[in-house]
């Protein structure tokens, strides 16, 4: 039984919450940036510093901290207020304005934090970072008074966005809050369905080694920070893409329902129609002609790319749509792969900008998986998998962010059900 989120968001409210979102991201970005710098500049002063013997010193500097803290809990905390990390988080959004997080207790819990890992104290980063970024994102819902369920989300916006300014991993960031603050009452779901991915995965690489699903070649490397906004661009294009994607093949189901033909001649009639494109388009026929691959390998021409994009999206709706059995993952790969392609060749071959196509083709089959799943971590980190690079997680991410935002925008439905 599929499990919805029965919360309804408007557009305007969508928008207006990824506006903030993206302020509270700079914000807490910032704010991470500084925890960071502050504790590592102060720790290693302190360990390279000659004023007394070394031994001496690893000594009496955690004895200073405890003085320390035992005097902010003394003169500046209540004893309602020592709480301090991601159990206090989860508390404040479950009971909305319990104000578990007024600015001036998070700003002493923080010097209390810089103290305590300054001091050499054993303790880490994450808990205290979350309780920063909730405290962000839920002091600017309280300062524009949004109502209950925007300041949850807005508080669940700053600890991501606090958890990746500090440890620079936006996935890790996205599913800590997901897997431990959202959806922490569905353990019980999550953790089995994670056994069994394991298990058959563990199975399928003893007897078959790791082979990927589709074969990738490239360098995948991002050239500059420019090249983020045509990240922006692509993910606003697969967006449309696959809302196209979603339409078409919804559109052609609604009509076989609707016609008066027999049910069972729907399926004839569509392969058919798919056997007169692919003796002009064989490329369609990805399985036997192995087209992704050859898309990765930048063997066709711009043309051809933006042709066969148009005539797979095609293809697949009246495949799906007639009734074939099958899914609209693999396709969906197709087509996301070759229009990145080919909007990188666009770029290259008329504004002579220098890319990596292979990085764009990628990045498009992950936005385009993204933007009809509404799966934006997965879809990423299927692509850094495939691509076994680590470093163009981010362009990625937020590449497929954007085209499910449009699509969802533009047909509020992913290819499997209703958002």
């Amino acid at each position: 039984m599929l499990i919805k989120n029965k919360t309804k968001i408007t557009r305007g409210k969508l928008v207006r919450l990824l506006l903030v979102a993206a302020v509270i991201g700079i914000v807490t970005g910032i704010l991470g940036m500084a925890f960071n710098y502050i504790i590592t500049n102060a720790s290693h002063s302190i360990a390279e510093s000659n004023l007394m013997n070394n031994k001496l010193k690893f000594i009496i500097v955690p004895i200073i901290g405890g003085i320390l803290l035992s005097l902010i809990y003394k003169f500046a905390l209540n004893e309602n207020e020592t709480g301090f990390g991601v159990h206090e988080v989860y508390e404040e959004i479950n009971h909305i304005h319990t104000f578990l997080m007024k600015p001036k207790s998070v700003a002493i819990k923080l010097i209390g934090t810089l103290v305590t890992l300054i001091s050499g104290l054993s303790a880490g980063k994450q808990g205290p970072i979350v309780h920063l970024g909730g405290a962000v994102g839920s002091n600017i819902g309280y300062l524009f008074k949004l109502d209950d369920e925007e300041i949850k989300i807005l508080v669940l916006c700053g600890v991501s966005g606090a958890l990746a300014g500090v440890f620079d991993e936006p996935i890790f960031a996205s599913i800590f809050v997901i897997e431990v603050l959202l959806i922490r009452d569905y353990v019980a779901y999550s953790t089995p369905i994670m056994m069994s991915a394991a298990m058959s995965v563990f199975i399928r690489r003893a007897f078959l080694g790791i082979v990927p699903f589709v074969n990738l070649s490239g360098t995948f490397a991002v050239g500059s920070y420019k090249e983020y906004i045509l990240f922006l661009i692509l993910g606003l294009l697969m967006g449309i893409v696959s809302g196209i994607y979603i339409y078409l093949i919804k559109k052609v189901t609604f009509f076989k329902i609707k016609s008066k033909l027999p049910y069972y001649l729907a399926p004839l009639i569509g392969s058919i129609l798919i056997a007169l494109i692919g003796y002009f388009y064989p490329e369609i026929f990805d399985l036997h002609f192995n087209s992704t691959k050859h898309i990765f390998l930048n063997n066709y021409s711009l043309k051809f790319l933006i042709i066969i994009v148009f005539i797979k999206i095609i293809a697949t709706a009246i495949t799906l749509g007639t009734g074939g059995f099958g899914g609209g993952f693999m396709p969906g790969v197709f087509i996301g792969a070759a229009s990145g392609g080919a909007f990188s060749l666009i770029l290259m071959n008329n504004f002579g900008i220098n890319l990596d196509y292979s990085l764009y083709a990628l990045v498009g089959m992950a936005a385009m998986f993204s933007g009809f799943s509404g799966a934006p971590l997965a879809a990423t980190l299927l692509a850094v998998e495939l691509s076994g690079n680590k470093e163009i997680m981010l362009p990625i991410f937020i590449t497929c962010i954007i085209s499910t935002v449009i699509t969802h925008c533009f047909i509020k439905r992913s290819l499997y059900f209703d958002l």
